[in-house]
């Protein structure tokens, strides 16, 4: 008796117990013997009394080892004798006659990493033919057909076992003690195996592999343990032998199913991660999956509060196409499927995480779940590319599903909460904060301003602070003035970003002259020298829309600043 896997009765549980603390013999048929196991340098107790190497006992005793305590007793007439625990039963139990493997035949052993790391390997060529096949079992996801096909291959390595089965405890779905999910027996005539309950029980509650002597043979139970799971193991592996045999080789044996117990762990949470990555592909880009790790969908994903660039991107023209297609929905959706993809494309190539589809309109955001301090140049240069594409298709009549199709883009950066939002029944990754929310009333100025992409003054700062970087060198900023958004309190000055002079749609037609001219035209605008505003707009190109914004203001005004006059443009349509 002791905590080692080799003991007839091991007591895992007590830390104080040797790993052999004492033997029972019985060497006369009114008679025990318990002798010390430890050379005395751990105490055994038997009534009270040290043992000094051995005691005889012929009536009942008591015997203490370590904190756990046994009681033995003759056998009653029509009874085999039996060791068991007493009265006090094992640490941590609430009731005499279990232990921490359950109530289970007397003489179970108990194996766990650690022991089983020490078991010599048997038969080695015939277990090693059965685990070359498990790959090819493991490849089919069907478990139908893969666990069949797993009891088949245990039963090859294994040569002295009758019966392999994977069980399960019951769950809340289907209660009713244990399942026996698949089976495979040498001689399938016989039907399916008697599952021995109290073992499996036992071992998938433990989470260690138990073996014990059962009717006319032996049985063990190796869990399947997932790491990532706590609690008992949901399944286990089950071998069954009518043969007797040495414990070596049933130890061997309790190795070489634990070995394909942990390689079918192994795979089972492989594909788990391949599929929780799968779905969250389309909203993720790679650097945001690399980032998250191996457990994607573990508190990586609870919401966080962070710095986030948001933008938000709405088709121009939808609504006129909705009604030309409105007998033809599904050509619609194309359409708007193919526009979206064009946003989530250039988002995903930045670096960007699609949050949310509304409508005709995406929503994303940079700096989660690590903070970026390039995000708002990521998000500005995503904004831009959008525009672009956009801008590059021809009229609604020439077959492309786009044509016809332009888009407004708001960015902005500021505080924000991004991660897993929603209940418990229904979430998904985006994010939210007054920040989201004034990407998309940036997006809806511009229409009235006559531009395909607003920023606020956090990332309009960003990306000139970025004007030394290659990237940064790419992107420029117009301001536009200081507007005061609809269904906002607050002013936010606002500008256009655009990309660098030349051929559109990859260039600007704007020269940086053009752009510096109109940023003077702004600045007297706001400072209420109107005048002013429009002698520097006399000289400006005449294709650039956004200065219609600016001339019927003053147009309105008379070229004069109203009296109390603050620099704010109202807008009172998003």
């Amino acid at each position: 008796m002791g905590r080692s896997a080799l003991c007839d009765l091991r007591v895992p549980g007590d830390p104080r117990l040797s790993r052999v603390h004492f033997r029972v013999s019985v060497q006369e048929p009114d008679a025990l013997t318990i002798r010390d196991g430890t050379g005395g340098r751990n105490p055994l107790f038997c009534n009270g009394e040290r043992v000094d190497g051995s005691v005889r006992l012929h009536d009942a005793a008591r015997l203490a080892a370590g904190r756990t305590r046994f009681r033995i007793r003759p056998p009653a007439a029509d009874e085999e004798g039996t060791v068991f625990p007493g009265e006090d039963g094992f640490p941590g139990e609430e009731a005499p006659g279990s232990s921490a493997v359950g109530t289970l035949s007397e003489g179970a052993l108990t194996f766990d990493a650690r022991t089983l790391a020490g078991v010599a390997v048997t038969r080695p060529d015939r277990r090693f033919e059965a685990v070359a096949r498990l790959p090819e079992v493991l490849r089919t996801r069907d478990d139908a057909r893969r666990l069949p096909a797993l009891c088949g291959l245990l039963l090859a390595g294994v040569q002295d076992a009758d019966a392999v089965a994977v069980v399960s405890l019951a769950s809340d779905e289907a209660p009713g003690g244990v399942r026996l999910r698949s089976w495979s027996t040498r001689n399938e005539l016989v039907g399916p195996p008697q599952v021995p309950d109290d073992l499996v029980t036992a071992a998938l509650t433990t989470g260690e592999a138990i073996l014990t002597p059962a009717a006319g043979g032996w049985a063990f139970v190796v869990p399947i343990a997932d790491p990532d799971r706590r609690g008992p193991a949901e399944r286990g592996l089950l071998t069954l032998g009518s043969g007797a045999s040495g414990r070596t080789e049933r130890a061997a044996d309790v190795r070489f199913v634990s070995l394909v117990a942990e390689i079918v762990a192994a795979a089972d949470r492989s594909g788990r991660l391949e599929r929780q990555a799968a779905a969250l592909r389309p909203f993720l880009p790679p650097r945001v999956l690399e980032a998250l790790g191996d457990t994607p969908d573990q508190a990586a994903l609870d919401p966080a509060e962070c710095t986030a660039s948001v933008l938000f991107c709405d088709l121009r023209g939808f609504s006129r196409t909705s009604e030309e297609l409105s007998a033809d929905l599904p050509a619609l959706l194309a359409r708007v499927s193919a526009a979206l993809s064009v946003m989530t494309h250039r988002i995903r190539e930045a670096g960007g995480v699609t949050g949310d589809f509304l409508g005709d309109a995406a929503l994303a955001f940079w700096g989660w779940p690590n903070s970026d301090p390039q995000a708002p140049l990521r998000a500005a240069t995503a904004a831009v590319r959008i525009a672009a594409d956009f801008a590059a298709r021809g009229p609604a009549d020439g077959g492309d599903p786009l044509a016809g199709f332009r888009v407004g883009v708001g960015v902005a950066t500021g505080p924000a909460v991004a991660g897993r939002i929603g209940t418990e029944e229904q979430a998904k990754i985006t994010v939210f904060g007054p920040t989201a929310n004034l990407a998309s009333r940036l997006e809806g100025l511009c229409g009235p301003l006559r531009v395909p992409v607003v920023c606020d003054a956090a990332t309009a700062d960003a990306v000139l602070a970025a004007k030394t970087t290659d990237e940064g060198g790419r992107l420029r900023v117009r301001p536009l003035g200081t507007v005061r958004p609809a269904k906002m309190s607050r002013a936010e000055r606002v500008s256009e970003l655009l990309p660098p002079h030349g051929p559109p749609p990859e260039g600007s037609p704007l020269t940086d002259e053009d752009l510096a001219r109109y940023a003077e035209a702004v600045a007297a605008f706001t400072a209420g020298d109107w005048p002013r505003a429009a002698e520097v707009l006399q000289d400006h190109p005449a294709f650039d829309l956004a200065q219609d914004f600016l001339r019927v203001r003053l147009a309105e005004g008379h070229r004069t600043a109203p009296p109390g006059w603050d620099g704010v443009i109202r807008v009172d349509e998003k």
